[in-house]
């Protein structure tokens, strides 16, 4: 196996790992910090300090997950890695359980570094309240997501095993947005912003959450259409085009249905009507959100 063929299988890892722990993130508890940090302009040694404490700050974060939560993570990482090693080289057994040993803790320090800014923001500086926190990680994971599965992972091919454990991401990932949604429902005075206005906010964060569904959704039309070249076809043909397939999505979100594009086998019919009944069901909540909005600035 040449560098190439190794870093392209690094990256197929280092992403799938990357949605647990994303999930795992967003099920730890953020800690308030009274200490709000301002914002300001700094010099290039202040700089480099603060970016140390915010690296520092994020793996100590990540280290006080549940002991639990970082075994589940290690041995998943472990196990997906060894099967994903084997399948792809032929290494001795020895050699192969030291790679997945080394890819699984490479993935999740890495990733650790990543996170660190949303992490320091969402504690640190952003937010006075841990609900506000909550939401905002949420959303910014929920954007992650799909973003490296479109722009990172989606050419290099990664073969159905892949694809499919990308599929059960996508589905975790929706349980982030409606928990982040409910979180909303059940908190309507975090959208209060006062120099915003206090109906401008609620419906940014309608519209917010909007686009980050469609996004998804956007997502796994294409993974379905990346596993399955015919699972979208119109009088043309198969349609693979990214273009075409979120002029789909989106028609069929907003439930018109021209019916120029159709899903064929099991799986497109299955995303298909899941776009469908998402798209009714938040047609309704955004309707109604922004006429409670409407509604409570006229009261006051």
């Amino acid at each position: 196996m040449n560098q190439m063929e190794f870093l392209h299988n690094f990256i197929i890892l280092f992403v799938l790992l990357a949605t647990l722990l994303l999930l795992a993130q967003t099920l730890v508890p953020v800690l308030k910090t009274p200490d709000k940090q301002p914002f300001g302009l700094v010099g290039l040694w202040q700089f480099f300090g603060k970016l140390r404490n915010m690296l520092c700050y994020c793996l100590i974060s990540i280290a006080r997950m549940p002991l639990f939560l970082l075994f589940f993570l290690l041995v998943y990482g472990i196990v997906l890695s060894f099967y994903y090693w084997q399948r792809q080289t032929e290494l001795s057994l020895a050699v192969t359980l030291g790679l997945s040993i080394l890819t699984t803790v490479l993935s999740l320090a890495g990733l650790a570094l990543m996170l660190a800014p949303v992490i320091f923001i969402t504690q640190r500086i952003l937010f006075d309240y841990i609900i506000e926190s909550q939401i905002f990680r949420i959303a910014i994971y929920s954007v992650f997501v799909p973003f490296i599965y479109i722009f990172v992972i989606q050419d290099l091919t990664p073969g159905p095993l892949v694809e499919g454990i990308m599929l059960a991401g996508m589905a975790l990932n929706f349980y982030q947005i409606f928990r982040g949604i409910i979180l909303c429902l059940r908190s309507p005075g975090i959208a209060t912003i006062h120099r915003w206005g206090d109906r401008f906010a609620p419906i940014s964060l309608i519209v917010s959450w909007l686009l980050i569904i469609i996004f998804n959704l956007y997502t796994l039309i294409l993974l379905v259409s990346n596993t399955d070249p015919y699972a979208f076809v119109n009088n043309s043909g198969p349609v693979t085009e990214p273009l075409k397939l979120l002029y789909f999505t989106i028609i069929t979100f907003t439930s018109v249905g021209y019916g120029d594009i159709i899903p064929r086998g099991s799986l497109a019919v299955l995303i298909t009507l899941v776009v469908a009944v998402t798209g009714f069901l938040y047609s309704a909540l955004f309707v109604g959100s922004i006429l409670a909005a409407f509604t409570a600035g006229r009261r006051e």
